[in-house]
């Protein structure tokens, strides 16, 4: 592992550290800007889910459909459902 001290015991976060550390400054940068931009698209996704699942129950609702058949829908976890 390069010119790391023989005393540093390696495990897996100290290995990701070097490993890391190892790469140019600017490459290390769009790493931690790719995680971010996914993390917001995560985000924007959840949200547009979630508006889409409201507008579905309140549509059915005013149609008349008996709260009892919409509990399931309205129980769905999108955020579990996308970490899949």
């Amino acid at each position: 592992m390069g010119n790391l001290p023989c005393s540093i015991t390696l495990t897996k976060r100290n290995i990701s550290t070097y490993l890391l550390m190892s790469l140019p400054c600017r490459e290390r940068a769009l790493k931690f800007e790719e995680g971010s931009k996914m993390r917001a698209e995560e985000a924007l996704e959840l949200a547009k889910l979630t508006a889409l699942q409201e507008r579905m129950v309140h549509q059915l609702e005013a149609k008349g459909v008996d709260p009892r058949y919409l509990a399931e829908m309205k129980a769905v976890d999108i955020a579990k459902i996308l970490k899949r």
